[in-house]
């Protein structure tokens, strides 16, 4: 009878053991793939300065510039405060491939115009 209780018990214990789910801790990483991170908001954006609340490992940014007759610049600044880019825009010469974008870029606008930035993951 003790033998019958402890392999009853053995046989509870490995079927406990190899049903049970493991669980693993997400990463950043995986949260852009799962469509879980946030990017901001395509937008119009005038004359300021802007850091954008990037969750993800970083995002991809196009601009393009709207206003007629005057022109504009867009600057974006690294992390570790490198001029990435420095581009002056017109209606003519409108669009700007910013490229990817992290939490930790700063995005300058100069001018009077406005600048329609899309982002995208």
């Amino acid at each position: 009878m003790k033998n019958f209780i402890k392999a009853t018990s053995l046989v509870l214990i490995l079927f406990l053991f190899l049903s049970s789910t493991p669980i693993f801790a997400d990463d950043a990483s995986e949260k852009c793939i799962k469509n879980d991170c946030a990017i901001p908001t395509s937008d119009v954006y005038k004359e300021g300065i802007y850091r954008f609340d990037i969750t993800c490992t970083k995002c991809v940014a196009t601009a393009k510039y709207l206003t007629p007759n005057t022109s504009g610049v867009i600057i974006v600044i690294n992390a570790d405060n490198t001029e990435r880019l420095f581009k002056k825009c017109t209606v003519d010469n409108p669009d700007v491939e910013i490229g990817s974008l992290t939490k930790d870029d700063t995005v300058v606008i100069i001018g009077k115009g406005e600048f329609e930035i899309l982002f995208t993951k």
